[in-house]
């Protein structure tokens, strides 16, 4: 067990190492030459200018005012003073509620030393209602994107009579006749090779691209080529929401609907796994998760039978002198174990957030870049690119630390100083970084709440069930059945707020969207929606192909369509688009009354 010295050591080296980082972090972000490394956001955004550009010779590399130097700490006011609004439109939602989840952690450990569980569920619900009202609002201001519109339909039955093609426009006019638009049927990718033209002679370019034109024609009439799923588009989200949200078939597993991805993040060769494949696959990672929690759970229950000591020492009588080993070393180990995550909160944590906005990786590569690749203004612009914030990595992090101080606000309340300044710092921190470096490329308007919502309550859960068993070898086994009612009631709170919150980040609510499309068609009367979805969701090996007509004709919701005989013979009245169509409503109820 580390003893008080070596405590204070660790903390001496740690407080001066990250002390030193932000000193350097402070004078080297005043320095001209460093401006792209430390604000390169502002330059993504265009509303920075280099200061390389103008001045002395020398005042282009070092900053000669020296009063600068003397304010080398504004950066953390400057960093809290921008309002939340402002930071949703400057770095986006998932920006701003990462943060709140460093804010949630800070004044929930802060008082946590006083107030154990009920003040944790207070928070993680009042937050839950504030990021839920958040996203709500977030969507609601949102500019219109392709996804909003446009639904993922996965196994598409196939039919001998009809092509994927025409099986999906049929079925939507049929069942969505007031707010189907359009729709793209997904490929295989099996097109060749990729040819990058400029690697051929400028002579060779035309015959290239007659053979790239002839080989899309092959695979658009190939059905080989064509996967049993569609991005189906709607002339309303309303519409939109209706479809992803309902069951589309009297046959659960065909027709399978639900809210499209941005068309960038989509991996398009998972389009064509099957529908009984995806779920076995499901199985099998649902199944391994339960083995991998099933033996996490064995050392917690194991600690929980030794609230029982006595009773397991009548029944094995051969493990008494084994049982009356083990309560004192668990007993014991916990607290000791105290002082290794104090260290571990140091290094990781303060030394890692200061780190963190030292951005010394990225100072070097910049500058090795810059000199040694960089040619052309858009050279530096990929040598300064910061990159997104890792919510990959700095989330479970936070986990982390979550735990740490459930676990030992009670047992060992001496770690909460270090897990609050912690969590202190790296808002500070991070709220600089969000506003001055990283460049979010993806949007998810804050979905991934309800997962950090779980994780903490899973933490609360641990925190107490460790705490019983802990008590169980203290000689107070008597108390521990009063603590049961905590773990009962912190798994009722979760499912309160599952049912409660939850369904506003899986589910677009109606009235939202019914409200968003009456405001839209309000502001812009003329809006030519098909033209803005016709080629969303194409696959990028069509990207270069001409769009049909109608991206640049407008749409004309009172032109008649054509009714079009297929094949079959009980949709022989069923209505077609018209090439030149955006609406196919007007004579759909007409058509299904003669049929």
């Amino acid at each position: 067990m580390a003893t008080l010295k070596d405590i204070e050591v660790a903390a001496a080296i740690n407080i001066l190492s990250a002390f030193a980082f932000f000193v350097a972090f402070a004078i080297l972000r005043l320095q001209p030459i460093n401006d792209r490394v430390y604000f390169p956001k502002w330059y993504l955004k265009g509303l920075r200018n280099s200061p390389l550009s103008t001045g002395a010779f020398v005042g282009k590399f070092v900053n000669l005012d020296f009063r600068a130097y003397l304010r080398f700490l504004n950066w953390m006011p400057a960093a809290l003073q921008m309002p939340e609004p402002e930071l949703i439109e400057h770095a986006g939602l998932d920006s701003a509620v990462y943060l709140r989840i460093y804010l949630v952690g800070f004044w929930t450990h802060l008082v946590m030393a006083y107030v154990f569980t009920f003040w944790t569920c207070y928070v993680l619900k009042k937050e839950y209602e504030i990021v839920a009202s958040m996203r709500l609002h977030f969507l609601a201001s949102e500019q219109r994107r392709p996804d909003q519109f446009t639904v993922l339909v996965r196994n598409v039955p196939p039919d001998p009579d009809e092509s994927v093609n025409e099986l999906v426009e049929h079925f939507f006019l049929v069942n969505h006749p007031e707010h189907y638009l359009t729709h793209q049927t997904g490929f295989l990718g099996l097109c060749g090779d990729s040819v990058d033209s400029i690697d051929f002679y400028t002579s060779k370019i035309e015959g290239l691209s007659e053979e790239i034109a002839s080989e899309r024609e092959k695979i658009m009439n190939n059905p080989k080529h064509i996967m049993p799923a569609a991005f189906v588009s709607f002339k309303t989200r309303w519409g939109a929401a209706v479809c992803a949200q309902t069951q589309q078939s009297r046959n659960p597993t065909i027709w399978l609907t639900e809210w499209a991805p941005e068309p960038r993040d989509i991996y398009w060769d998972n389009l064509a796994i099957p529908y009984v494949s995806l779920t076995i696959r499901r199985l099998i990672v649902a199944v391994a998760f339960f083995f991998l929690t099933f033996f996490f759970m064995i050392p917690i229950a194991f600690v929980q039978s030794l609230a029982n000591i006595e009773g397991i020492e009548k029944a094995l009588p051969f493990l008494k002198p084994l049982i009356e080993f083990i309560p004192k070393t668990i007993g014991v180990s916990i607290p000791m174990k105290a002082t290794f995550f104090i260290t571990y909160i140091m290094v990781d944590g303060w030394a890692g957030i200061a780190g963190e906005i030292l951005r010394l990786k990225p100072l070097i590569m910049y500058h090795l870049k810059n000199f040694l690749l960089v040619k052309t203004e858009k050279d530096r612009q990929e040598a300064m690119d910061p990159g997104s914030l890792g919510f990959n990595t700095g989330e479970p992090q936070i986990q982390l630390y979550f735990l740490l101080g459930l676990v030992y606000a009670v047992v060992t309340p001496i770690l909460l100083p270090f897990i609050i300044v912690f969590f202190g710092l790296a808002y500070v921190v991070y709220r600089h970084q969000i506003i001055n470096v990283y460049n979010q490329e993806y949007e998810s308007a804050a979905a991934f709440w309800p997962d950090v919502h779980g994780r903490i309550i899973v933490a609360l859960i641990v925190s107490q069930l460790l705490l019983m068993g802990l008590l169980s070898t203290k000689q107070a086994a008597q108390s521990t059945p009063f603590f049961i009612a905590l773990p009962v009631l912190t798994i009722w709170f979760h499912i309160f707020c599952k049912g409660r919150y939850e369904p506003a980040f899986v589910k677009y609510p109606l009235q939202e969207a019914m409200m968003k499309d009456t405001l839209e068609r309000a502001k812009e009367p003329n809006l030519n929606l098909k033209g803005f979805l016709q080629s969303a969701y194409i696959h990028p090996v069509f990207k270069g192909e001409d769009d049909s007509d109608s991206d640049a004709a407008p749409e004309d919701s009172d032109q008649e369509p054509k009714l079009i005989q297929t094949r079959r013979q009980s949709r022989r009245n069923t209505p077609l688009a018209s090439k030149h169509s955006g609406s196919l409503s007007s004579l759909l109820p007409e058509a299904i009354q003669e049929h």
